[in-house]
């Protein structure tokens, strides 16, 4: 494929089902996704998962993409939302990068990597039960359904700035008792 063609002619001839335009944007844009996912991820596993997703749904939804003006500002967004999405499904993992510092281990150290991150798991889970009853509910809301401060506000009544001021607390509070309790 022509590396001199333009993001829309790319875009187009993706749409029409280009496997070649495919490749192409792929190779001009894996490493910028990849590195936006290990920016967040910190994981080189996790992140090229996560990169791949992206571009298998972008082929996925390829009849779309014609109308996509800027490709790099549209990857970026879509993989930014795509860490989002990702951490907030998995609760521990987004825990785990806000309260701890990275574990990293090669494979000779997997089974005590795993011991360490259970151990992780029942400390900040300690942690969680020890907040107040209504920063622990807004706490859950936020990481295990991964709900916005504006649905959480309309779910529990309570207002926006209430319900962010709860969370920053609540992660204080856990960084705490994990700082008090090593």
């Amino acid at each position: 494929m022509n590396n001199l063609l333009s993001e829309e002619d790319l875009c187009e001839l993706l749409a029409q089902g280009s496997q070649d335009a495919f490749r192409e944007l792929y190779n001009r844009y894996w490493k910028k996704v990849y590195k936006i996912a290990l920016t967040y991820l910190k994981q080189p596993q996790e992140a090229e998962d996560l990169v791949q997703n992206i571009f298998i749904k972008l082929w996925l939804k390829r009849s779309t993409i014609a109308t996509v003006q800027h490709m790099d500002s549209y990857l970026r967004v879509v993989a930014r939302n795509e860490v989002v999405s990702y951490l907030r499904k998995n609760q521990l993992s987004l825990l785990a990068l806000d309260l701890t510092t990275d574990l990293q281990a090669d494979d000779s150290q997997l089974p005590h990597t795993m011991a360490v991150s259970r151990e992780s798991a029942e400390m900040i889970s300690k942690a969680i039960a020890q907040l107040p009853p209504q920063r622990r509910q807004v706490f859950k809301l936020s990481r295990e359904q991964g709900l916005s401060y504006d649905q959480i506000a309309s779910r529990t009544g309570i207002v926006r700035e209430t319900v962010k001021k709860h969370i920053v607390r609540a992660l204080v509070s856990i960084r705490q008792y994990l700082e008090v309790n090593k």
